[in-house]
């Protein structure tokens, strides 16, 4: 599955197929769900954040699935959305410690 990622300043949108693509733009982007394939990115995170601290992280993955949950509120998904998010958060809730919280917020 190939997720979209369109720019607030109207340069090409940015697709990923991955997983790891997936996590590294959700936690550098502000972005706000649109479809259940794309996403409008309104701005990156401060820049005083380390992208590769693991607080960051977790913290980004905290907020993105906040957005998830609103944004999924809003739209029809498919069973196979359903699927491909709840594996998604499942495996990232799991590495950094949020599946617990995923579980009783209903998103994976």
């Amino acid at each position: 599955m190939i997720i979209w990622f369109h720019f607030d300043n109207g340069s090409n949108p940015y697709g990923v197929k991955t997983d790891l693509e997936l996590f590294k733009m959700i936690i550098a982007w502000n972005v706000t769900m649109t479809t259940t394939k794309s996403f409008q990115c309104h701005s990156e995170t401060p820049a005083y954040y380390k992208p590769t601290d693991y607080n960051f992280k977790k913290n980004g993955l905290r907020e993105f699935a906040k957005e998830y949950q609103r944004g999924s509120s809003e739209l029809s998904m498919s069973y196979e959305d359903l699927a491909f998010w709840g594996a998604f958060f499942g495996k990232y809730g799991k590495k950094y410690g949020l599946l617990t919280e995923f579980h009783e917020n209903g998103i994976c």
